[in-house]
């Protein structure tokens, strides 16, 4: 798949972006189920957001410290964990910085931004 160049704008218009970079800003390995899980993320669009990530360096998938080769229902498989790179830091924090800039004028903002940017 050939993505757009600018992985910002991606970033900005996509719904999960903001929240997959955000759990991992802690720089540290999380399982994939853990962070679709705790952000409410259906499996689709948490694969499909993972891949982009990926493909433009926001995130890495590598395996688990000391993980091995395992029984799955496809078959087999070896447990894999996510981190930010350093790209992906510099991304989250343009997204920051929008959304204080949101914060900001939250009063003259339609309710749909709102409810996007500055709800947790």
């Amino acid at each position: 798949m050939k993505l757009p160049e600018d992985p910002v704008t991606w970033a900005f218009q996509n719904p999960h972006a903001d929240s997959i970079l955000s759990v991992l800003a802690d720089r540290k390995p999380h399982l994939p189920l853990e962070v679709r899980k705790r952000q409410g993320i259906a499996p689709e669009s948490f694969r499909k957001a993972v891949h982009t990530l990926t493909g433009y360096d926001l995130v890495r998938i590598r395996s688990r410290k000391g993980a091995r080769f395992q029984g799955t229902p496809r078959g087999y498989g070896i447990e894999v964990v996510l981190e930010v790179t350093p790209k992906g830091l510099q991304v989250l924090d343009l997204l920051d910085g929008f959304r204080g800039l949101l914060r900001e004028r939250q009063a003259t903002l339609a309710r749909a931004t709102k409810e996007r940017w500055l709800t947790p």
